[in-house]
């Protein structure tokens, strides 16, 4: 699995999440419990042994479920056949030459939405800037017979590419480089982040559910926080956090850690009081971008199941609202920039969204950082 995995990496959410899934069900080998059978409480005991070999087949099996779940669900994408339209298409000038591509991330077939291209020639120049759509797609056409070299971002995900053209279409498949993605994740008790990463191909290092103090601008691109039960940051703490954004990192918290984001950012974000409960909520895209990823599904259901989840009543103004509540247009998912850098919040905890909508708001949400 990719990603530098450090010891008691996994731990009940993971559980949880391998129950929900099925990843493990039906009869297994003695090294592999048939986990569907297999209490909770037992599953933590087993997860913790995630540190030998056993634990490191459960990962790999649970992160080719996850992966292959996304890739069937963009296979089902019928609109992504159709025409190209918008920021999507480009003419360069008159030439017989059209580049049509499509951005993928690292070892999956779910797409890099809403991407910037920029395509040069072999010798520098700029020709043409386009924007992948929903779809991962994008075409330029117009283009003179020769070699062009091409770099496509979104935040931390990037790529580029080299490629000969000739009169006619070229169709191309190009990859974010997953060397490029530096990406850390602070352990988490009720959330595993990196077990929807390496199902991404991204790579990561798992630190310790502590470690601030080693978010390094010169070591990290990106950090995620997840949720566990918060204690109060430190001062040289909540330095650590805003240095490592305003200078151009992005950090993402997930539910229960909202407390220290709101230390290192008072006001941010508001907070609806009280404890919220086990339920289910249905939100809906309020980011073109994010619908277009999204389409055709227009919502999603997100399932609260702890009761101590946190809720948010409003976002400070500049903070983009990627996901609000259907009922009460309350914010769930939101982005904004700091600095050179940016940040996220959730206010659930994505080991309990396990349809592929969710999954899919998911990704689309960790592309944004």
């Amino acid at each position: 699995m990719p990603g530098a995995v450090r010891r008691g990496g996994v731990c009940s959410a993971l559980a949880f999440l391998l129950v929900t899934l099925g990843a493990c069900s039906g009869a297994a080998p003695p090294a592999e419990p048939a986990l569907k059978k297999t209490k909770r409480g037992r599953l933590e005991a087993l997860l913790e042994r995630a540190r030998g070999p056993e634990g490191t087949a459960l990962m790999a099996r649970l992160v080719k479920k996850l992966r292959g779940r996304l890739d069937a669900r963009e296979a089902e994408r019928a609109h992504c056949q159709g025409p190209l339209t918008g920021e999507a298409v480009v003419v360069a000038g008159r030439g017989e030459a059209t580049l049509q591509g499509r951005l993928k991330l690292p070892l999956s077939q779910v797409p890099l939405a809403a991407a910037e291209i920029v395509l040069r020639v072999e010798a520098g120049a700029e020709v043409a800037r386009a924007r992948s759509d929903g779809c991962g797609r994008f075409a330029i056409t117009g283009l003179a017979v020769g070699r062009y070299r091409g770099e496509f971002r979104v935040r931390s995900f990037r790529g580029s590419f080299s490629v000969e053209l000739e009169a006619g279409v070229e169709r191309r498949v190009f990859r974010v480089e997953k060397a490029l993605v530096r990406t850390a994740v602070l352990r988490g008790r009720f959330d595993r982040v990196e077990v929807i990463l390496a199902s991404l191909g991204v790579p990561f290092e798992l630190l310790g559910p502590d470690a601030y103090g080693e978010l390094d601008r010169e070591k990290f691109d990106l950090a995620f926080i997840n949720c566990r039960h918060p204690r109060a940051l430190k001062d040289a703490e909540v330095t650590r956090l805003r240095r490592f954004v305003q200078q151009g990192g992005a950090l993402y918290f997930s539910d229960l850690t909202l407390p220290k984001l709101l230390q290192a950012w008072p006001g941010r974000l508001t907070p609806r009081p009280g404890n919220h409960g086990v339920q289910r909520r249905w939100a809906r895209p309020a980011d073109p971008e994010m619908a277009s990823f999204l389409a055709p599904t227009s919502e999603v259901q997100i399932n609260f199941n702890l009761g101590g989840w946190r809720r948010l009543k409003q976002a400070q103004r500049g903070t983009r609202v990627l996901l609000s509540d259907r009922e009460t247009g309350e914010p769930h998912v939101v982005v904004w920039d700091q600095g050179q850098g940016r940040a996220g919040f959730t206010t659930y905890h994505h080991s309990a969204q396990l349809r592929d909508e969710q999954l899919r708001s998911l990704v689309f949400f960790l592309t944004r950082l």
